[in-house]
């Protein structure tokens, strides 16, 4: 049997993909979306998982993994997102290695990060691309349907959206900056330029909307809209005319559709860097008169820079099935 544990939201977006080849292939398996599941499932030796990694606490991917090694699976994680560190697998305090038997990386950049100063070894680590990036680019809404999906949430027929990191009241600036922030960084040269162009602003689900909206308020900019967190955010890119954003992934699914997209950093420490990755360093915003340019200009492309990965559900499968005979 074929489990599928996903306890963020891009975590889904991955097994979502991930499940419908799957299912595709003809091959058995079950999602599972909390830790209660995940603990109350009755797991047989030579099981396989595929799993994705907790959101900021390493201790629990160390318990997921020491359980399910107790349990005999054959364990694989698809790392989600550049933000997944070494942390995950190892402790650098006891200098304790907690590995699967798999661990599917992005591209060749994460895995030489995630084997630098650890104890992961390369043998396990593989690079695949990312389903879900790769399912958008496949997929990309047809003008008709980007025309219905404006029509149905009252967009207008030109806009540029925002998406945010979860910052405020989680971290506390502990980065050098936090999405109120960029969102005021962002419609104060809006406001500087006159720009009639609607601006969207997406908070991250974990995120209190009413942070954003109090911000909005007090910058007093029209054009500025806070979309509910319920908005499909690859549907909000399709239609959008330009991304923008902090570090979230949605900008690798924008520059997957070629979209202009820019990465916004500004006032990023040391901490806040390592939240960046060498796509997002390649359309890097910091300065007024950047962001300026990436809001004004009608020219194609400011910032171009695409981002492609092919075959990763491919990848992600076969590997797996070499370190187990068949799955069952």
């Amino acid at each position: 049997m074929i489990y599928l544990l996903s306890p963020t939201p891009g975590a889904e977006t991955i097994m979502t993909v991930f499940s419908s080849f799957l299912f595709d292939a003809k091959a058995s398996h079950e999602i599972i979306n909390s830790y209660d599941q995940f603990y109350s499932t009755n797991f047989k030796s030579g099981d396989t998982i595929f799993a994705c990694v907790p959101v900021g606490d390493h201790t629990k991917n160390y318990d997921i993994i020491k359980f399910l090694k107790s349990k005999k699976l054959n364990i694989n994680f698809i790392l989600d997102h550049w933000h997944n560190k070494s942390d995950n697998f190892y402790d650098r305090q006891t200098n304790i290695s907690y590995l699967p038997d798999n661990i599917f990386c992005i591209d060749g950049e994460m895995k030489k990060q995630l084997m630098s100063n650890s104890e992961i070894p390369s043998k396990i680590l593989h690079v695949v691309g990312h389903p879900a990036i790769e399912y958008t680019a496949k997929k990309r809404l047809s003008d008709e349907q980007i025309n219905k999906f404006k029509i149905s949430h009252g967009f207008e027929q030109s806009f540029y959206s925002l998406f945010l990191d979860p910052i405020k009241g989680k971290h506390i600036n502990d980065i050098g900056y936090n999405e109120i922030d960029v969102v005021e960084f962002v419609l104060k040269c809006a406001a500087d330029l006159n720009l009639q162009t609607q601006i969207l602003i997406k908070p991250h689900p974990r995120t209190d909307p009413s942070l954003i909206k109090e911000s909005i308020e007090r910058l007093g900019y029209s054009q500025a809209l806070l979309v509910n967190t319920d908005v499909n955010p690859i549907s909000l890119v399709n239609a959008s005319d330009k991304v923008m954003g902090m570090t979230s992934i949605v900008l690798a699914h924008a520059l997957a559709l070629e979209k202009d997209t820019c990465s916004i950093q500004k006032g990023a420490n040391q901490l806040g860097k390592k939240r960046s990755n060498h796509h997002y360093e390649k359309i890097l915003i910091n300065d007024k008169q950047a962001m300026s340019n990436f809001l004004f200009t009608n020219t194609k492309k400011l910032l171009n820079y695409k981002l492609d990965y092919s075959g990763a559900c491919d990848k992600i499968y076969n590997i797996s099935k070499q370190t187990v005979s068949e799955y069952k």
